[in-house]
């Protein structure tokens, strides 16, 4: 798995990106079949797809056909499961705030992160926030510029609204999901609490 804009590194004028992940298999899947009814048997039939077969054609980033079956799928990133292959959270923070559907995994590591056995120190907390809130940061920007823009198009031509729609994980977000149970935990110190809730703020 690559993230094209997560950077990589450039040798001789050419960005040479790295896999974020080690390789992983792709999930089985199961094709039911129609097949002719009779009393005896059922109304279809189950084929179990030939992963990475000779008819299989790749187009990147996510379309597979098989030419044999006739089919074509679209692969899909399961994003829960990345939490328990990635150890750098900060690395992995990096990849989640660039995908659409995140926000609930990225609100369940900072959960994690700050409330398991051995939570993260308030470095690596600091960290978190700080890339949290570079993005909110950059959003409520473009949300004051956006206001500015379609105010003036509002006058001339009120059909032609900008709206822009990103990853945003804000401050309800986090007092919500995160810092209102993590004041309340009893597993967690006191003087930790007040210094990772300072050091969001």
């Amino acid at each position: 798995m690559f993230d094209i804009r997560l950077g990589g590194d450039i040798i001789g004028g050419v960005v040479h990106h790295r896999p974020f992940l080690d390789p992983l298999p792709v999930r089985p899947f199961r094709l039911n079949l129609p097949v002719v009814p009779t009393s005896s048997g059922p109304d279809d039939q189950e084929l179990v797809c030939e992963l990475y077969s000779q008819s299989c054609v790749i187009f990147p980033p996510d379309v597979i056909l098989d030419a044999k079956l006739g089919c074509f799928w679209y692969l899909h990133l399961q994003l829960e499961p990345v939490d328990y292959l990635v150890s750098d959270k900060c690395h992995l923070i990096d990849l989640l705030l660039l995908r659409r559907d995140s926000k609930s995994v990225i609100l369940s590591i900072c959960a994690t992160v700050l409330s398991s056995s051995q939570p993260a120190t308030p470095v690596v907390a600091a960290a978190i926030f700080n890339k949290l809130n570079r993005v909110y940061h950059s959003h409520m920007e473009a949300q004051m510029s956006d206001a500015v823009v379609n105010a003036e198009t509002l006058l001339s031509d009120p059909e032609n609204i900008i709206v822009q729609k990103s990853l945003v994980v804000d401050q309800s977000d986090m007092y919500t999901h995160i810092f209102s149970k993590f004041a309340q935990s009893k597993d967690v110190s006191y003087k930790f609490v007040i210094a990772v809730i300072v050091e969001y703020v």
